[in-house]
């Protein structure tokens, strides 16, 4: 008698693909409290982990260390894998999505300064241990260069609503500033009569309209 036993696996022998969706090639962002993406497994193994780097393009040119937090790994090309030297990598957090979408944010992220080029390097890696190849130049999906810029100043007025109606003690000025500790300047002009706009002077006792 001859006892047959089987098992069904499947084979996974591709990489999967990563992609950076946040921040855009190219951009300028003002403000990046995530560095976001996506990955999807080609095979049939199903996604690990993402990996990202990061790379100061501009000055004194530097690899970011996920062990020093700063920017002291040596001036190369391309990062080496993450199996090979981890230092310059931070591992994504991931979910279970299809694609998966994953982020880096808080002590995985560095901080960027303005007016200096960066670049984010992002490998996928799926459940076969079939890892992304580290791409050696920018490409527009898993390295990407954007320009850290200081956010310009802005303001909004939250009250009076536009073209409301107010009895004079009943008006309260208000508003916001993405900037508290640059000065704001405020103009308020009496448009009642369409050919003869007035603007409000405060200056004491001289001030008026």
């Amino acid at each position: 008698q001859t006892l047959v036993t089987t098992n069904t696996f499947s084979a996974d022998f591709s990489a999967p693909v990563s992609t950076i969706t946040t921040p855009l090639d190219g951009t300028s962002p003002e403000a990046l409290p995530q560095v976001v993406g996506t990955a999807a497994d080609v095979g049939a193994s199903g996604m690990n982990r993402v990996y990202v780097a990061y790379y100061r393009a501009s000055g004194t040119k530097k690899w970011w260390s996920s062990v020093t937090k700063d920017w002291t790994l040596n001036d190369a090309p391309s990062p080496p894998a993450p199996n090979v030297d981890a230092a310059y990598w931070v591992q994504a957090s991931t979910n279970n999505l299809t694609p998966v979408s994953w982020f880096t944010t808080g002590a995985s992220t560095p901080t960027f300064i303005s007016g200096v080029n960066y670049q984010v390097v992002v490998v996928a890696e799926d459940k076969g241990l079939n890892r992304e190849s580290v791409p050696s130049a920018v490409n527009g999906r898993n390295r990407i260069q954007f320009t850290f810029t200081q956010p310009q100043p802005r303001s909004l007025i939250q009250g009076p609503a536009n073209n409301a109606h107010f009895t004079p003690a009943a008006v309260l000025i208000n508003g916001t500033a993405n900037d508290p500790t640059d000065w704001l300047e405020m103009r308020i002009k009496d448009v009642t009569a369409a050919d003869s706009h007035l603007a409000w002077d405060p200056t004491p006792i001289t001030g008026g309209w």
